[in-house]
């Protein structure tokens, strides 16, 4: 299965309910927000526990149908405080990789196919980096284009899913700050490999004999075929 490549950008959207945020998706993303949660506690007597229940639309460009869910909504509902995650889904990419949003960040639709290991090659190994880089560049231009719409800031970051030390970074977003993030990440690069992107690309590649955790993307490098677009 391997070991996926997850994605973290600031964000400066309205977090704190499910209508606010919706407006704002339906406007940047140009499409129409169904907003709900799924009904885990079996509310109003149902006999499915699992019915999604709509809560509200924003927007109105029905050539988009996005489909957002409040995890935790009852938990919030009795503690503000709680762990702020919303899932969106492009209801014309069924089966896709949904938009997760957090407290101060996000993790965008873009999805890298190869894994982590896939990933990592075009840094560790010379005679693979022609093989993997253009995957690179591909899933890099496409969490760009999602920076460019939903994200603030100059960074965004990379780390593996769950397997890694590195993936401590999503426990953190859902409730922290996005400078607790990148804090989370740095003192873990004191100890393993932590990649500056832009820095790698720019200067005499440094190979990697070692996997690394985590990658720092500030977009100072592109490719030809990416530098038309702003950062």
């Amino acid at each position: 299965m391997g070991i996926a490549v997850c994605a973290l950008i600031k964000h400066d959207l309205d977090t704190s309910g499910m209508e606010a945020l919706a407006a704002q998706l339906a406007e940047r993303l140009d499409g129409i927000v169904i907003y709900g949660y799924q009904d885990n506690w079996r509310a109003n007597n149902r006999e499915t526990p699992h019915d999604y229940v709509v809560k509200g639309y924003a927007g109105s460009n029905e050539k988009r149908i996005l489909k957002m869910y409040c995890n935790g909504y009852f938990e919030r509902l009795l503690n503000s405080d709680k762990e702020i995650w919303y899932e969106i889904y492009d209801l014309a990419n069924d089966g896709g990789e949904s938009l997760d949003i957090y407290k101060e960040c996000f993790s965008p639709f873009a999805g890298y196919d190869s894994k982590w290991g896939g990933f990592c090659c075009t840094f560790m190994d010379e005679t693979k980096r022609e093989i993997w880089e253009p995957s690179v560049h591909d899933f890099r231009k496409q969490v760009l284009l999602e920076k460019q719409l939903l994200g603030v800031g100059e960074l965004a970051l990379y780390y593996g899913d769950n397997h890694m030390e590195s993936a401590g970074a999503f426990d953190i977003a859902l409730s922290g700050s996005w400078e607790d993030v990148i804090s989370f990440i740095k003192k873990l690069g004191k100890k393993n490999i932590v990649i500056d992107i832009g820095s790698w690309f720019k200067n005499e590649p440094d190979y990697k004999s070692k996997l690394p955790i985590a990658f720092l993307d500030d977009f100072s490098y592109l490719p030809p075929d990416m530098r038309h677009l702003p950062k």
